[in-house]
């Protein structure tokens, strides 16, 4: 290996402990108890390392926001691509949410903080960038229900409004996740799920019109 190709990787390497300290803050500590310091402290590095590569600690925010989204994406657009007609991606695509959840547990938590949090946190020109980024979820569900339009399967007239409301509603189910040993029996959140899914194909359905 070349010095180059070694500088490059070691520039990966230090960029990624940045990230994943500060996740870990996040996750441990809450948003209001982070400063460059600390994360510089927990990733081993000079404070002026950091800054080589973030400007700010909301620019770390929003490049592990991106990594998140990046990486949910990428899940969602496999399983909708696996999948056969519309409504079988749709529910490949639920199924990706779920098994994200399942497997990436951290990383599902950071995301879920930054969409749950009442706190402002980033600047608007930030945010922008992270709600555009953000705004590529819904993108295999609304191409799902615009062929299941077009196959006369589906009656829709707003396809991005369909898919706002299935977002939400699995991203609410997933909280659920938590009364495992109180309000919910074993499997009854699993069954919450296949329930939810079905009633949005339906009402996506001529039959519901």
């Amino acid at each position: 290996m070349g010095s180059k190709e070694r500088k490059a990787r070691e520039k990966d390497q230090r960029r990624k402990a940045i990230l994943d300290a500060t996740r870990n803050l996040l996750l441990k500590k809450g948003i209001a108890n982070i400063s460059i310091r600390k994360i510089a402290e927990l990733a081993e590095l000079g404070l002026g390392t950091i800054y080589s590569y973030f400007s700010s600690k909301e620019e770390i925010f929003a490049a592990l926001s991106e990594e998140v989204f990046d990486l949910v994406f990428e899940k969602v657009s496999e399983a909708a691509a696996s999948a056969g007609g519309p409504a079988e991606r749709i529910r490949a695509i639920a199924g990706a949410f779920i098994d994200f959840n399942k497997n990436h547990t951290s990383y599902y938590d950071f995301l879920d903080f930054f969409i749950s949090t009442p706190q402002i946190i980033f600047p608007p020109e930030i945010k922008s960038r992270i709600d555009r980024n953000g705004d590529r979820l819904l993108d295999p569900v609304i191409a799902a229900i615009e062929d299941g339009v077009r196959e006369k399967k589906f009656n829709c007239p707003d396809p991005r409004k369909k898919a706002l409301i299935f977002i939400g509603t699995l991203h609410g189910l997933m909280h659920f996740k938590k009364m495992r040993n109180t309000l919910l029996k074993a499997g009854e959140l699993e069954e919450l799920f296949d329930a939810a899914v079905e009633s949005f194909i339906f009402s996506l359905s001529n039959k519901a019109g």
